[in-house]
């Protein structure tokens, strides 16, 4: 068993908590989408209307425009080290998970990340993983690292608690 690291927002963290799962690019743009074109609150209906006006093209469906959103809000990272650069299909497709502390933690240096989860999976050591589609929590979280200057610590302890995870502090 090898441990790998997922950085992420506060606010995604905690939906990662409630949900069970972190998900690819894609369907999170998706599940993001359907939420905003639901939602009663004019703000939201707003943005899913210029996302729409903004990115539809003719004949798309929804899980063309999460892709196609998804795509600019996570584009293929050239930095990563990866023995076979993924194509853009296959990186909006997958988790990435990172197999070095070092490599997630430098995602905390650059706000908005706050979290890092450590996740124990069956898999070799490798610099990136890219794991299709979406990733549980049930029985793989062994870790959650948390920037100590985050004001929303209390949430994150709470929200992970039940996964039964090592916490650490990270400055």
């Amino acid at each position: 068993m090898t441990l790998f690291y997922y950085p992420a927002t506060i606010e995604t963290a905690l939906a990662i908590s409630e949900r069970g799962i972190i998900l690819c690019p894609s369907m999170y743009e998706l599940r993001r989408l359907h939420m905003l074109q639901n939602s009663q609150d004019q703000n939201d209906r707003y943005r899913f209307d210029v996302y729409v006006e903004t990115y539809l093209q003719p004949n798309d469906t929804l899980s063309d425009l999460a892709m196609r959103v998804a795509s600019i809000r996570h584009p293929l990272d050239i930095r990563a080290r990866m023995d076979k650069m993924p194509s853009e299909n296959e990186w909006l497709n997958s988790v990435r998970l990172y197999g070095n502390l070092n490599d997630a933690l430098q995602h905390l240096q650059a706000p908005p990340v706050g979290v890092i989860l450590g996740i124990e999976l069956e898999k070799p050591c490798q610099d990136v993983l890219l794991v299709p589609e979406r990733v549980n929590l049930e029985d793989l979280l062994r870790q959650v690292h948390i920037r100590a200057d985050n004001q929303k610590i209390h949430l994150v302890f709470k929200a992970f608690a039940r996964y039964k995870p090592e916490f650490f502090r990270v400055k």
